[in-house]
């Protein structure tokens, strides 16, 4: 549990680097969520992209204490978290957390390059 909340934090760290800014409301739709992301620098998205990749797993593996808390009480209820926990190991952290970034990534590149195009093309 103790490594858990270690890994929560360094999620939360990351994820700090990530949206500590404010969007334009003026702009319609996506490109006003995505206008946060536009004064990022590198450095912030892959600090992100990195704590999330490392800690979201490690924040996984501490859900099989959790597991064998479920577990004296219900089997099945504890299968179920554990295909859960299982998922979130194969696809939290590499297949979720790093493409959002590499999308946040791109659209601020992309920005840079054709303002006109950037939400269409991300």
């Amino acid at each position: 549990m103790k490594l858990g909340i270690v890994a929560a934090l360094m999620v939360l760290v990351g994820d700090m680097l990530l949206g500590w800014g404010m969007h334009d409301a003026t702009k319609p739709g996506m490109e006003g969520f995505l206008s946060a992301y536009l004064n990022l620098s590198d450095g912030r998205i892959l600090w992100s992209a990195l704590l999330g990749l490392i800690g979201i797993p490690l924040e996984a593996l501490c859900y099989f204490a959790v597991y064998r808390l479920i577990s004296p009480y219900s089997a099945r209820l504890a299968h179920a978290y554990r295909s859960g926990i299982l998922g979130v190991l194969a696809f939290g952290g590499c297949g979720v957390h790093v493409p959002c970034l590499a999308c946040v990534f791109f659209y601020r590149n992309m920005m840079a390059a054709s303002p006109e195009t950037a939400v269409d093309a991300s």
